[in-house]
């Protein structure tokens, strides 16, 4: 058996078994992590997990990982290599806290009480997983009055403009809940796709000529329907404007960093360079909060999760839907008339 550099250090058992020639019978973590998620029904948990796991079989350049030889010298090994490659501490304390839960289920899964165990040790215990760098995602108001006014002769420059302050003004709504919003009448009516939490907004007078501008057939943007072209040879096809939501919010935050790239060549230096679609939740957060309005109130805009008796206060849909709607009244008119 040939040790790699991931593999420098084994226990007594498995020096023992390398000895004698026995097979290591220890059950695969990455066959049974890609089982495990295969039974996620949301698309976004099963991503965050599925990116994990992919970052680990390219590491471990094999798709075969016994527990056995998941050590917390071969996880710190893991840890290093994805920081050499520019990962932030954000994104790989992401995948390493993935990959425990995982491995924390197999546990569950395999030792059974009364038997001896499968997995007999959990490497994750005491590893020190990089901490999360603090991060402000808001835009000053000079920033978010910048692209409320910004026009660009480039569609899909000014799309994403449009979608940046219509999510913005939604109360920071997702990009997935943007993307896939059926019709609607007065007001969006959906539940937030994160949280399943329910989002009820009067559609504004400023809302409504954004949803205009790329209004589909069956949802409140068009760019998530099959739409039908016709090429010269008289064939007819049809096809989606932007394939899914992933290449629909690339094309976004690409749009919104050049536009940032382009200010901060200018000297502005009024946009973040890695602005996101993200930037628009925590503008709107933000600027809610410094105009006044309640932190009670900013979550229901938001969409949080609430405790049980933040659920009794504000059970009364017409009283929620009424602090919903003043308070994004407040915080559009701060920024588009003030």
């Amino acid at each position: 058996m040939q040790l790699n550099d991931h593999h420098r250090y084994i226990s007594i058992d498995d020096l023992v078994n390398i000895i004698t020639g026995n097979v290591n019978t220890s059950p695969d973590f990455i066959e049974y992590a890609y089982r495990r998620i295969s039974i996620y029904t949301k698309l976004n948990t099963y991503n965050t997990y599925k990116y994990a796991i992919d970052k680990l079989v390219a590491f471990n350049k094999s798709k075969t990982l016994p527990f056995t030889d998941i050590t917390k010298h071969y996880l710190n090994t893991f840890i290093s290599n994805l920081q050499q490659h520019s990962i932030s501490n954000t994104t790989i304390s992401i995948y390493i806290r993935s990959l425990k839960s995982l491995y924390n289920d197999a546990i569950d899964e395999f030792n059974r009480d009364g038997q001896d165990d499968v997995i007999r040790h959990n490497p994750f215990l005491k590893l020190k997983i990089p901490r999360s760098e603090p991060s402000h995602r808001a835009l000053s108001v000079e920033g978010l009055r910048y692209i409320a006014n910004y026009r660009s002769s480039n569609f899909r420059t000014q799309m994403a403009v449009d979608m940046f302050m219509l999510s913005f003004m939604c109360g920071g709504l997702n990009t997935i809940d943007l993307f896939n919003m059926p019709v609607q009448a007065s007001r969006i009516e959906i539940k937030r796709t994160k949280t399943e939490n329910d989002i009820s907004i009067h559609i504004t007078p400023e809302m409504r000529r954004i949803f205009d501008v790329y209004a589909g057939k069956t949802h409140m943007l068009r760019f998530c329907e099959t739409r039908e072209r016709t090429n010269t040879t008289a064939h007819t096809r049809y096809y989606n404007e932007y394939s899914n939501v992933q290449a629909w919010g690339r094309a976004i935050n690409d749009e919104l960093q050049t536009i940032a790239k382009t200010e901060i060549e200018q000297n502005n230096n009024i946009m973040p360079e890695n602005i996101t679609m993200y930037y628009a939740r925590h503008s709107f957060a933000t600027i809610a909060m410094q105009i006044g309005i309640s932190a009670d109130h900013i979550a229901l805009c938001l969409a949080h999760s609430q405790g049980e008796q933040n659920k009794v206060t504000w059970g009364y849909i017409e009283k929620r839907n009424s602090v919903v709607d003043d308070a994004i009244r407040k915080v559009i008119d701060f920024i588009y008339y003030s």
